[in-house]
Protein backbone atom coordinates (compact mmCIF):
# COMPACT_ATOMS: atom_id res chain seq x y z
CA UNK A 1 0.00 0.00 0.00
CA UNK A 2 0.80 3.53 -0.15
CA UNK A 3 0.94 6.58 -2.29
CA UNK A 4 2.30 6.66 -5.49
CA UNK A 5 4.53 10.01 -5.38
CA UNK A 6 3.66 12.40 -7.80
CA UNK A 7 4.94 15.54 -5.75
CA UNK A 8 1.95 16.63 -4.99
CA UNK A 9 1.62 15.75 -0.91
CA UNK A 10 -1.36 14.75 0.48
CA UNK A 11 -1.78 17.63 3.01
CA UNK A 12 -3.17 19.44 0.50
CA UNK A 13 -6.46 17.49 0.60
CA UNK A 14 -6.83 17.26 4.55
CA UNK A 15 -8.99 20.44 3.84
CA UNK A 16 -11.07 22.08 0.99
CA UNK A 17 -14.27 21.22 -0.69
CA UNK A 18 -13.93 18.14 -3.42
CA UNK A 19 -16.46 16.49 -5.82
CA UNK A 20 -17.05 13.14 -7.15
CA UNK A 21 -19.74 11.08 -8.28
CA UNK A 22 -22.15 8.80 -6.89
CA UNK A 23 -24.18 6.57 -8.49
CA UNK A 24 -23.76 9.52 -11.37
CA UNK A 25 -24.89 11.96 -10.06
CA UNK A 26 -22.40 14.64 -8.36
CA UNK A 27 -21.41 14.26 -4.30
CA UNK A 28 -19.56 17.04 -2.44
CA UNK A 29 -17.25 16.66 0.11
CA UNK A 30 -16.40 19.14 2.29
CA UNK A 31 -13.77 18.55 5.21
CA UNK A 32 -12.45 21.08 7.31
CA UNK A 33 -9.87 19.60 10.32
CA UNK A 34 -11.74 17.08 11.92
CA UNK A 35 -14.98 17.44 10.47
CA UNK A 36 -16.77 16.19 7.01
CA UNK A 37 -19.90 17.09 5.12
CA UNK A 38 -20.94 14.95 2.84
CA UNK A 39 -24.49 15.51 0.08
CA UNK A 40 -25.44 15.12 -3.05
CA UNK A 41 -25.93 18.07 -5.34
CA UNK A 42 -28.97 19.91 -5.06
CA UNK A 43 -30.05 17.62 -2.10
CA UNK A 44 -32.58 18.29 0.90
CA UNK A 45 -30.62 18.85 4.12
CA UNK A 46 -31.87 15.58 5.34
CA UNK A 47 -29.61 13.89 2.65
CA UNK A 48 -26.67 15.21 4.55
CA UNK A 49 -24.52 12.98 6.14
CA UNK A 50 -21.54 14.05 8.65
CA UNK A 51 -18.13 12.80 10.01
CA UNK A 52 -15.38 12.51 12.42
CA UNK A 53 -11.77 12.91 10.60
CA UNK A 54 -9.21 11.28 11.87
CA UNK A 55 -5.51 10.96 10.34
CA UNK A 56 -3.66 8.37 10.87
CA UNK A 57 -1.20 9.26 9.22
CA UNK A 58 -0.15 11.75 5.81
CA UNK A 59 -2.40 9.19 3.51
CA UNK A 60 -4.74 7.60 5.30
CA UNK A 61 -7.39 8.41 7.91
CA UNK A 62 -10.52 7.36 8.81
CA UNK A 63 -14.27 8.79 9.02
CA UNK A 64 -16.67 7.77 11.91
CA UNK A 65 -20.27 9.45 11.62
CA UNK A 66 -21.62 11.49 14.01
CA UNK A 67 -24.39 11.37 16.30
CA UNK A 68 -26.51 13.39 13.93
CA UNK A 69 -26.05 10.93 10.98
CA UNK A 70 -26.10 7.85 13.27
CA UNK A 71 -29.46 9.38 14.06
CA UNK A 72 -31.00 9.99 10.46
CA UNK A 73 -29.51 6.96 8.59
CA UNK A 74 -30.41 4.06 11.41
CA UNK A 75 -29.03 1.48 8.79
CA UNK A 76 -25.21 2.87 9.70
CA UNK A 77 -24.85 1.17 13.13
CA UNK A 78 -22.50 2.89 15.91
CA UNK A 79 -18.62 1.40 15.35
CA UNK A 80 -18.79 1.50 11.97
CA UNK A 81 -16.04 3.19 10.27
CA UNK A 82 -14.57 3.85 7.25
CA UNK A 83 -10.77 3.66 6.37
CA UNK A 84 -9.31 5.55 3.39
CA UNK A 85 -6.26 5.48 2.25
CA UNK A 86 -4.93 8.07 -0.69
CA UNK A 87 -3.35 5.57 -3.31
CA UNK A 88 -2.56 8.19 -5.50
CA UNK A 89 -2.54 12.41 -6.23
CA UNK A 90 -2.12 14.96 -9.08
CA UNK A 91 -2.14 18.51 -8.97
CA UNK A 92 -5.89 18.78 -8.86
CA UNK A 93 -7.09 15.22 -7.39
CA UNK A 94 -6.90 12.05 -5.26
CA UNK A 95 -7.16 8.43 -6.04
CA UNK A 96 -8.80 6.64 -2.18
CA UNK A 97 -9.46 3.31 -1.89
CA UNK A 98 -11.89 3.08 0.90
CA UNK A 99 -13.47 0.41 2.97
CA UNK A 100 -16.73 0.41 5.74
CA UNK A 101 -15.57 -1.46 8.49
CA UNK A 102 -18.26 -3.91 8.13
CA UNK A 103 -18.16 -4.44 4.35
CA UNK A 104 -15.36 -7.41 2.65
CA UNK A 105 -14.10 -5.30 0.12
CA UNK A 106 -12.82 -1.79 -0.53
CA UNK A 107 -13.94 0.37 -3.57
CA UNK A 108 -11.56 3.28 -5.15
CA UNK A 109 -13.05 6.99 -6.64
CA UNK A 110 -10.80 9.52 -7.37
CA UNK A 111 -11.79 13.02 -5.97
CA UNK A 112 -11.16 15.93 -7.47
CA UNK A 113 -10.17 19.52 -5.28
CA UNK A 114 -13.10 22.27 -6.33
CA UNK A 115 -12.35 24.90 -3.64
Amino acid sequence: TGCSQTGVKSSRFRNGRFKTLLRGHPYIIERSGSFQKEYLTGARDSMVMTFDVNWLNDYTYTLTPTQATLKKYPYIKPGEVVTAEIIHTTDTSYTVRAALSIWQRAYVEEITKIE
